[in-house]
């Protein structure tokens, strides 16, 4: 679970949801929210399909990938620029 704290707050700040309205989302406490974005907790399994549900990606995407750096548009070039 190397990327979930920081892919849970990324994903969270994508949808600009505070973490009282994340956990209110999927019926949970707040603390949990951020004890699992600071990793001193970790979800069960039950909670992180809800999770994956909730973002629309797979568990292996959550826990795995670096989603802020898989999902952070990329500058387009500059062509006006290039000779």
């Amino acid at each position: 679970m190397n990327n979930l704290a920081s892919n849970l707050k990324y994903l969270r700040k994508t949808k600009k949801l505070t973490q009282q309205l994340f956990a209110n989302e999927l019926q949970i406490k707040r603390s949990l929210v951020g004890a699992y974005e600071e990793k001193r907790a970790e979800p069960k399994y039950e909670l992180l399909q809800r999770f994956a549900e909730f973002y629309n990606i797979s568990i292996d995407e959550l826990l795995n990938d670096k989603i802020n750096e898989k999902w952070t548009p990329k500058p387009k070039s500059d062509w006006a620029n290039v000779r």
